[in-house]
């Protein structure tokens, strides 16, 4: 489902799987959008000077009344046809509507026609690649993320941003999503956040062939943190969601008091859980608890109050498997970790995998306090996997891995 706000204290929910809409008015009572509403309904939605528009699944893109979304006008409609593709998504962007088809991007702008559709497409800008699914998408203020499909029908991830797109993924990235949503079944959904100064894409790839009927299973979560442009596995140990299976994430509201302005970093994962991150630049897996939440609704281990202690937060870094340039055996005198010193005595493991096992040695430890952070004599190889771990006290800024080799026989 998406929602979006129609001020006044209105809410409108677009359901796309029952192609169905509703208004929850202030006195918190549901009104289904009946009249002229689209009996296929792609998914998105947005609100653009007082109109609510949704799109079909053939491209047609409707519009209610002004500041009324109950009423939809018979003739309030608009056709994106640059092709003759599907409608999957339909976005707002900047002071404009974007809509996802299945081999097109194309935008509309309110023209503020008296008859019709209000809105007139932009003969400008449009692209001829494509949205792969409805639920792959992300909206974070004016920039969009989406799974795109080009021509050829491979699969990426893509940004939208001040009318431009732009492909974010690797290629490897690429190759995983091309060949895992040939798989039956195989779903995946975009979500986001936005914590301690990173915003982060969330890309959880899931089946519906749980124990129950239709049950999601998820089978692993990547992040995109768009600071870094570095691309990761999202894990958490937190009451089993150990894929971080994101379903929707919570959007400031601009309040200056604690229940606006403090409701920042609340999500909602498949399993029903409702978490929070800690937004204090503390490596701790827990949550800033104040007096805001209700009893019964945070699960056991996710929601604490801020006397609570947590847990760290365990990173891992894994280099890939690396040759140095030769085929020829190697000879590992140093290996030196860059990073800056933390304040206290912290430990930070490196391990091992040579040539092509994925099992890594029990490891070298290193005081990151310490000036000099370097390991000696390691050891003979053809090909290494470099492997660091961390579970810190502190945040740790790690910058590379130097290693000096010797080439033998």
């Amino acid at each position: 489902m998406e929602t979006v706000s129609l001020g006044n204290n209105r809410l409108v929910i677009l359901d796309a799987e029952n192609n169905k809409g509703w208004e929850m008015d202030t006195a918190l009572n549901l009104n289904e959008i009946a009249s002229n509403f689209p009996s296929t309904l792609a998914h998105g939605g947005a609100i653009l000077d007082g109109y609510l528009f949704v799109m079909d699944e053939d491209g047609v893109i409707y519009n209610s009344a002004v500041n009324d979304p109950t009423v939809f006008p018979a003739t309030g409609f608009i056709t994106a046809e640059r092709e003759s593709d599907k409608g999957v998504y339909l976005a707002k962007h900047h002071d404009h509507l974007v809509a996802f088809g299945t081999r097109t991007i194309e935008f509309f702008y309110d023209a503020s026609n008296t008859v019709g559709s209000p809105l007139n497409r932009r003969q400008d800008v449009a692209y001829t690649y494509g949205c792969a699914s409805g639920l792959s998408v992300w909206e974070d203020n004016d920039i969009v993320y989406f799974l795109g499909t080009d021509s050829s029908g491979q699969l990426g991830v893509w940004k939208l941003e001040n009318f431009q797109i732009s492909p974010i993924s690797t290629d490897a990235i690429n190759s995983y999503l091309s060949k895992g949503l040939t798989q039956t079944g195989l779903i995946v959904r975009f979500e986001g956040l936005s914590a301690m100064g990173h915003r982060t894409l969330i890309v959880t790839i899931y089946t519906l062939t749980g124990e129950a009927p239709g049950e999601i299973f998820p089978k692993i979560t990547l992040s995109f943190d768009s600071l870094t442009g570095l691309w990761g596995f999202w894990q958490t140990a937190l009451n089993s969601n150990t894929t971080f299976p994101l379903v929707d994430w919570t959007k400031r509201t601009g309040g200056q008091n604690e229940t606006d302005a403090a409701r920042t970093g609340e999500g909602l994962l498949f399993s029903g859980d409702i978490i929070e991150l800690n937004d204090d630049f503390i490596p701790i897996d827990t949550v800033l608890g104040s007096a805001i939440y209700e009893a019964g609704i945070y699960e056991v281990d996710i929601y604490s109050v801020s006397s609570d202690v947590g847990t760290n937060i365990s990173s891992i870094i894994r280099f890939g498997l690396t040759d140095g340039g030769t085929s020829v055996y190697k000879f590992q005198n140093r290996e030196t970790v860059v990073m800056e010193n933390t304040a206290f005595s912290q430990t930070l493991t490196i391990r091992h995998s040579d040539e092509s096992s994925s099992d890594f040695d029990a490891g070298n430890i290193i005081d990151t306090a310490l000036t000099r952070k370097e390991i000696y004599q390691g050891g003979r190889f053809m090909k290494r996997n470099y492997q660091i771990e961390y579970a810190g006290d502190e945040q740790f800024f790690i910058e590379s891995l130097d290693v000096d080799l010797s080439v033998g026989f």
